[in-house]
């Protein structure tokens, strides 16, 4: 059986047999090797830009909504300067959560949800941590934390099975 050589990248199943030469430097032109990359890792499927905007969206929705009352009840009054430094801790939060998550591939499955569950809780009490808060309110701010990021999960997360994912 004689074997096919491709001059394009092909996308790469895991019932596909794949054996690839690879040239010395020498004779490899850029174009080439840029191709083989293209031809190994080709994960251009998973939207991590979208991830990382359902995260800032309605990550920092569910958040403010929850803790901005919380926020406000601990500095004893409404003030609009430190709200709005709140917001932002907030916004910086599930912008890095959602980063975090789409930069680790996460999936709309079990696994998936409980490690966004993992990442929203660290982020979150790490945010908050460096702030003269008691120890319930910085409890209490991890668990609204943790439900977000599992709440966006439900709705940002891909569902891609392992049986359609390209091999990479």
């Amino acid at each position: 059986m004689q074997p096919t050589i491709f001059d394009e990248p092909q996308k790469i199943k895991q019932s596909d047999a794949v054996v690839m030469v690879i040239r010395p430097y020498e004779e490899a032109s850029p174009l080439s090797l840029q191709a083989n990359k293209e031809l190994v890792n080709n994960d251009n499927s998973y939207p991590i830009g979208n991830i990382v905007k359902k995260y800032l969206f309605f990550g920092g929705a569910i958040n403010s909504a929850l803790m901005m009352p919380l926020l406000t009840i601990q500095t004893k009054g409404f003030d609009l300067k430190s709200m709005l430094v709140g917001f932002i801790f907030i916004l910086l939060s599930t912008a890095l959560t959602g980063f975090l998550i789409a930069n680790f591939k996460l999936n709309f499955n079990a696994k998936g949800l409980l490690w966004s569950a993992v990442i929203g809780a660290g982020i979150t009490f790490k945010t908050f941590s460096t702030m003269e808060f008691t120890t319930l309110t910085l409890i209490i701010l991890t668990a609204i934390g943790v439900v977000s990021a599992v709440l966006v999960g439900l709705i940002a997360l891909p569902n891609i099975s392992n049986r359609d994912r390209d091999i990479i």
